[in-house]
Order: structure tokens, then sequence, then C-alpha cells
């Protein structure tokens, strides 16, 4: 291959078993290493995180948002995801508890016997979630708390609902 001054490279890992599409990262990776800039295009948000220095959202033609993964995945409010499964009460009622307990949340969806929060990052929600199980006599099982990600960022800027192209 030459050396372009620019790479473009579309959905490079479509389509390719776990460990061919490891290789081809660190393919980039060393690429990226050895100064070739990479324009990667792709929908898969992981794939972005690991390897991008730089994202770009962009909808039907228009770039909506341009920065580092990091500073993406800060700037969005609601980004925490905090699943919550219990024993004991109906779901829909400790999903009330935590609601009244977890500061700043945005969204609670009870799911079968689990629970899914959306609350601020940096919210403090574990001992509030503590709190929330004990006001409604819930045995927690599991409490898992996800930090904001690209995904969460990109239907922020893009929206929920599904569309044609």
């Amino acid at each position: 291959m030459h050396q372009p001054e620019v790479l473009f490279l579309d959905e490079p890992t479509t389509g390719l078993d776990p460990q061919s599409r490891l290789s081809v990262h660190d393919i980039i990776t060393g690429l990226q290493t050895a100064g070739q800039t990479i324009m990667l295009i792709t929908h898969d948000m992981a794939e972005a995180d690991a390897l991008a220095d730089r994202i770009a959202i962009i909808d039907h033609g228009r770039l909506l948002t341009l920065d580092t993964p990091t500073r993406l995945k800060r700037s969005i409010r609601g980004g925490t995801v905090v699943t919550v499964t219990a024993d004991g009460p109906d779901p829909a009622e400790l999903a009330a508890a935590l609601v009244a307990n977890v500061p700043a949340t945005r969204d609670a969806r009870p799911l079968g016997g689990t629970v899914m929060l959306t609350v601020d990052d940096g919210q403090p929600v574990l001992p509030a979630v503590l709190a929330a199980a004990d006001a409604c006599h819930a045995r927690l099982r599991e409490v898992r708390v996800d930090p904001p990600s690209l995904e969460s960022v990109f239907i922020q800027f893009t929206g929920k609902e599904l569309r044609e192209s």
C-alpha cells in the first residue's frame, strides 16, 4: 500500500469474525502510531471509542458535533445507566422508589425483574440505590453502573426514533 496523506476506511470490520476484527484494529493502531492520518467511517460506537482520537457525528449530511471520545461522553446529561435487579416489590414500585431517592434521575424503566435508570453523570448513585431498595423492602441481587457511552452521545445528538436513510 502506498502512503496516502489520509487513509479512508469505510466500515473496515463489518462482517469480520472477532479475531479478524481485532487484527484490523491492531493494523489501524499501528498505522496511527506511525503517524498515518486515518478517517474511519463506522457505525460501531465501541470501535470508534477504541480507535478514534476525534469523533464526528454526522446525521443527514450535517456535522452535529466533533470532539474527543472523552469530551463527547462528558458532554451529555443523563448518560450514566444504572441497572438494578432485585427481589421483592413490583418493578414499577422499585422504579418509583429509585426515582424518589436517586438524585438527577432522568428516566426509570422497569424491564422484567430489572429497573434501568438513566442519571446525570457524576452523581453518587450507590448509596441512593441502597436507600431506595430499603425503603420499598427490595432485596438487591445486582446493581450495575455503566458510564456514559458514545451510543448515548449519538442518540442524544440524532434522536431515538427510527427513520429512513
